[in-house]
């Protein structure tokens, strides 16, 4: 098997992972979002507004994490540090409680939307669903994650969002781009979710988060050489 080969591998087995964890479904996140649906099911046009408001939302969710946690006792400055993350993974995994969803409510709606296999598998074995203050946590730490890329790593990184193709995991949801790459994108909603629920459930350590944006800065850094041979060494343990 060759490195593009490798990568496609990779790249589908990440895609059926998502799906998998993705399935937990962070609901509305504010009640000022102008979005009364899941992400895949905007339209275009529900989209660019969505993505519109998330922009203006940016300073606002900064000032929340620091209020939020100042009210309570935890000295927080967004420097843009590893240990500014540390504080607020400590604060985000110990405010999220999963609540599962009845199989009886699972299958009623596999069988309205009737999709495709392996996405009702992942409903079926994966059925969490998140508070709307659970979701707007998840929320703000994305958006702090994607901030700190964008101050820590050299170059120029804009917020973009998904518009196609509609098959993509993350349609719609907002990303991180860095503009001399255009390979080079951080689903940052979707990164944060699932590092971070995984930790939940006691399949990563404590510390992942971290982890993952270090990991994250070297891409961006390094270019794709760097994610191939992590690719490389993770497929062959």
């Amino acid at each position: 098997m060759n490195k593009v080969e490798l990568l496609y591998l990779y790249y589908k087995i990440f895609q059926k992972k998502a799906l998998i964890y993705l399935f937990i479904d962070m609901g509305i996140l504010h009640p000022d979002e102008p979005r009364e649906k899941l992400f895949d099911d905007l339209t275009p046009k529900e989209a660019k507004k969505y993505f519109e408001w998330f922009l203006s939302y940016v300073p606002n969710t900064i000032d929340y994490i620091r209020n939020h946690l100042r009210d309570l006792g935890v000295k927080w400055e967004p420097d843009f540090s590893i240990q500014s993350l540390k504080i607020i993974a400590d604060w985000l995994i110990s405010e999220i409680n999963l609540e599962e969803i009845p199989i009886e409510e699972i299958e009623a709606r596999i069988i309205r939307e009737n999709p495709p296999e392996h996405v009702a598998f992942a409903m079926r074995s994966n059925r969490y669903k998140l508070s709307k203050e659970a979701g707007w946590y998840f929320f703000c730490t994305s958006v702090y994650f994607g901030e700190m890329l964008k101050h820590n790593v050299v170059g120029n990184f804009t917020w973009d969002y998904v518009k196609k193709p509609k098959s993509d995991v993350n349609i719609n949801q907002p990303i991180l781009l860095k503009n001399d790459n255009p390979k080079g994108k951080c689903p940052v909603l979707s990164v944060v979710t699932n590092t971070v629920i995984n930790i939940i459930r006691d399949e990563h350590p404590k510390d992942k988060l971290v982890e993952t944006y270090q990991t994250w800065a070297r891409i961006f850094s390094e270019g794709p050489g760097f994610l191939m041979d992590n690719i490389e060494s993770e497929l062959t343990e």
